[in-house]
């Protein structure tokens, strides 16, 4: 021991602790439909992954992407929307809320569609 150095603060052979990342691919992989990126902007994994999941998250993404031309367009597009339709209530997921207001969205544009064809 080196004179003047606490025996506390003495080099000691660790073992390095090696973390692996899930690759981003894994994610909703089975849906190459649905960007990853609106995996990760609504924070679902594996664990909550399911085909009634992934069908509204394909439903988000038709309307996000329809008539933007970039990736970071539509997210922000996503994000707008999420700021203007408000928090989620409780045990209610952010992209229920948003794929509930898509819904009603394509309702509003299909009734004025017909509206319009019969004036």
């Amino acid at each position: 021991m080196e004179e003047g150095i606490a025996k506390s603060a003495e080099a000691t052979n660790v073992e390095p602790v090696i973390i692996q990342h899930t690759p981003a691919t894994q994610i909703g992989a089975k849906e190459p439909d649905v960007p990853y990126d609106i995996f990760r902007f609504f924070a679902v994994n594996n664990d909550t992954l399911d085909t009634n999941v992934t069908k509204k998250l394909k439903t988000i993404s038709d309307w996000a992407f329809a008539d933007v031309e970039t990736l970071g367009d539509g997210l922000m597009k996503l994000k707008n929307l999420e700021i203007k339709v408000g928090c989620p209530r409780h045990n209610e997921q952010r992209y229920d809320k948003i794929y509930n207001w898509v819904l009603v969205q394509r309702d509003i544009e299909e009734l004025t569609k017909k509206q319009k064809a019969m004036q």
